[in-house]
């Protein structure tokens, strides 16, 4: 772990720049995030497995101890997945304190990691939940289906405040969440039904753990069979939904290109010129050729002397000067054909 992020471990070395350590903080911050993903994969693991009960229904010990002797493969599965968790909370804490030494306490990026630290608590506790209340093992009540669902919804929402706090820490703009009119719930309902496919598809993964199927028609005839358990009913739905929700993805992804053609899909919240945007439909209609500038004789330069050089009420009028040398005396150097360009040091 970095010395700044625990905000208490000394302090920056001399000859660092605020990029360079910006630079650092970037770098911490996926690799959290990297670390967050894993942990959820040993997580799906552990689910895969049936070890879920591993520790017994004890929480945060494991069989009623804090490193279990002699333990059984399926408790080295749940024990590493919960001190592989548990390292998740120290590392967004670290995060977060040093998020605030660096940005401030009122700037986007240590808010995006506060709220991966609460949520990142969440988590900790939808897992003492399963935990203490048996929802582990060969469970098959619907409540275990929907606190899976939780789970899984509360992970993404936690990788993506991870995900929002190493982007922004990286220089990535803002999205205006304001004024983006049809687009803007296009999206919103593009990622709300990621969340309901996501699941969806926890509940489905937990009916195809606890009640395997042999061949696709067993388990279309088990699905439909009004007498099933509800997981084993639920899962025949995931593949329409799955379906469903890329072509809502495919289909709005196309409509946000033509709604949002220049500059990505969302207006951000630095506004630039016509001419500064990417090239698309409008930004080749507005982008201009940057115009040479002439040394010495610059048309634009001779405009602003004369407005820094235009005389006030009251006062007698003075020549305008170009290069040192006023407009007549140019325009009489010319006529005796001598060269009027402004003199350079060779």
């Amino acid at each position: 772990m970095p010395a700044e992020a625990c905000g208490l471990m000394g302090e920056a070395e001399p000859g660092e720049t605020t990029m360079s350590r910006s630079r650092r903080f970037a770098t911490y911050a996926w690799f959290v995030l990297a670390y967050t993903v894993l942990a959820a994969v040993w997580g799906a693991f552990v689910r895969a497995t049936g070890s879920g009960a591993g520790c017994g229904n004890h929480w945060p010990l494991c069989n009623g101890e804090v490193v279990p002797r002699a333990p059984a493969v399926a408790t080295v599965i749940e024990f590493t997945h919960r001190v592989t968790s548990g390292l998740i909370g120290l590392w967004v804490l670290a995060l977060v304190l040093w998020a605030i030494r660096r940005f401030g306490r009122y700037h986007r990026v240590p808010r995006a990691a506060f709220a991966a630290l609460v949520l990142t608590v969440v988590e900790a506790l939808i897992g003492a939940c399963l935990v203490r209340f048996d929802l582990v093992a060969g469970n098959a009540s619907v409540l275990r289906g929907s606190v899976m669902a939780a789970h899984l919804v509360n992970t993404f929402l936690l990788l993506a405040s991870l995900a929002l706090t190493a982007a922004w820490a990286s220089g990535v703009e803002t999205p205006r969440l304001r004024g983006q009119g049809v687009a803007g719930w296009l999206l919103a309902l593009g990622l709300g039904a990621l969340c309901v496919l996501g699941a969806s598809g926890a509940v489905t993964a937990l009916g195809d753990t606890l009640f395997p199927v042999a061949s696709l028609t067993d388990d279309v005839v088990r699905g439909l069979s009004p007498a099933g358990r509800l997981l084993v009913r639920l899962r025949i739905f995931h593949p329409f939904l799955a379906v469903g929700v890329g072509a809502y993805l495919a289909a709005m992804a196309a409509a946000v290109r033509v709604l949002r053609p220049v500059g990505g899909s969302l207006r951000t919240s630095a506004r630039r010129r016509p001419s500064q945007r990417e090239p698309g439909r409008a930004g080749l209609a507005t982008a201009r050729p940057p115009r040479p500038r002439l040394r010495g004789l610059d048309r634009h330069g001779a405009v602003r002397r004369l407005r820094r050089r235009r005389p006030g009420p009251g006062s007698s009028p003075r020549p305008p000067r170009l290069g040192g040398r006023s407009l007549r005396q140019i325009g009489a150097a010319a006529q005796r054909g001598i060269d009027t360009r402004p003199w350079t040091p060779s």
